[in-house]
């Protein structure tokens, strides 16, 4: 009698074991030619004019945090009058300030905006351009300037691929724009900061062009595409290798890659 119910225990346990395997589905890695699918990640950058320099309304290219700008009847104030978040805003009069670049993946654009000192009020519009800046067409409607503090309006951007904006003004009251904020899904397109004008990277100010602080790979080094590449298999955060991208950041370490997330800076009081 053990036995038998020794028996029919065991073939109860195999049985529930036969049933368990059949039930998990072994991983099949992605082969050579498979679509892997890649969420894009969301981005935000700002222009918030604080490294710019332009003192006189004459037209002039600026070249800003996020790249080069046409200053046309503009300039970067300072002043008291001008409304600004920080030390400094546009100060525009009877003229435009337009991107000279194009961004990619916008969603919307946010602008911070009010009207300079004790001028009168007026409006302004918001255009945007698809073809590298040779037409531009309005986005939105007018807005009507009288603020006399900052406040922000956005605006929806649904065209895809490159896009880039300018900001247009009638008659000569003058308006402080500021913060303008672009956000979107995947690269930018753009690398955020101003370019390095402080000569060559040297060693102890000799003249001495300092060693290369890259990574150093040998002749076993993977390639960088192919069907032997790091990546081969995807990029599943879509990490890029642009400023922009400070919380998903693509480093190359030659041997392998990897995704950089910028620290987190907690103040305490």
């Amino acid at each position: 009698m053990k036995f038998r119910k020794l028996f029919i225990f065991l073939a109860f346990v195999l049985v529930v074991a036969s049933c368990k395997k059949d039930l998990q589905s072994p991983y099949t890695p992605p082969g050579k030619g498979d679509t892997i699918v890649v969420k894009p990640v969301p981005y935000t950058v700002v222009e918030n004019f604080e490294t710019g320099t332009k003192g006189a309304y004459a037209i002039a290219n600026v070249q800003l945090n996020t790249g080069l700008w046409s200053f046309n009847d503009a300039v970067i104030g300072s002043l008291a009058a001008d409304v600004k978040d920080g030390n400094k805003a546009v100060r525009l009069r009877t003229g435009d300030i337009t991107m000279k670049f194009d961004i990619k993946g916008v969603s919307q654009i946010s602008i911070k905006h009010a009207k300079y000192g004790a001028d009168a009020a007026s409006t302004w519009q918001l255009l945007m351009s698809t073809d590298s800046g040779t037409t531009f067409t309005q986005l939105g409607t007018d807005i009507a300037e009288s603020n006399t503090a900052l406040v922000t309006d956005s605006f929806k951007v649904t065209a895809t691929g490159k896009v880039r904006f300018q900001i247009k003004k009638q008659g000569t009251s003058r308006i402080n724009i500021d913060d303008i904020t672009f956000k979107g899904l995947g690269d930018p397109g753009i690398v955020v900061g101003a370019p390095d004008t402080g000569g060559s990277d040297t060693t102890g100010n000799t003249g001495t062009v300092a060693a290369d602080r890259g990574i150093t790979a040998g002749a076993d080094a993977p390639p960088a595409a192919g069907d032997n590449s790091n990546i081969l298999l995807g990029n599943p955060s879509d990490a890029q290798p642009t400023i922009a991208m400070n919380n998903n950041y693509l480093i190359d370490q030659k041997y392998y890659e990897e995704s950089y997330s910028a620290p987190v800076v907690r103040q305490t009081g």
